[in-house]
C-alpha cells in the first residue's frame, strides 16, 4: 500500500529574510488573534509571517491593557530587501495598528 503523501512543499528561498519587531499596548480584552488577523488583512508588501511572541501584564503595564510584542519576517521573492524597505513596511503597519486603536511601546 501507498504511503500518503504529505502537504505541499516550497522551495527553499533565495533570498533572506529580514525581521522586526514592535511592542503594542492593547485593551486586555483585545484577543491576540484579533491583532494577527489585523496585520493579516493590511496587505502590506513582503510580510512573509507574523508571529506574536510574547503577551504580558502586569507592572509597568497601565491597568486594562496588556503588552504584545509581534515580530514581522519580511522578504522579496526575487531580491533581497534593504533595510529602508523593511522599515517603511514596518512604519505603515505600525500607522495602521494606531489607527486601530493600539498604542507603540
Amino acid at each position: 500500500e501507498r504511503a500518503k503523501p504529505y502537504g505541499r512543499f516550497s522551495p527553499l528561498p533565495k533570498h533572506p529574510a529580514l525581521y522586526r519587531d514592535i511592542a503594542l499596548l492593547v485593551d486586555e480584552e483585545v484577543p491576540a488573534a484579533e491583532v494577527y488577523g489585523l496585520v493579516a488583512r493590511c496587505g502590506l508588501p513582503y510580510i512573509e509571517r507574523v508571529e506574536i511572541f510574547d503577551c504580558y501584564t502586569g507592572p509597568p503595564i497601565p491597568k486594562g491593557k496588556k503588552n504584545l510584542a509581534l515580530r514581522l519576517f519580511l522578504r522579496a521573492p526575487e531580491r533581497t530587501l534593504t533595510d529602508e524597505e523593511a522599515d517603511e513596511v514596518q512604519r505603515e503597519l505600525i500607522n495602521r495598528l494606531q489607527e486601530a486603536g493600539m498604542t507603540l511601546r
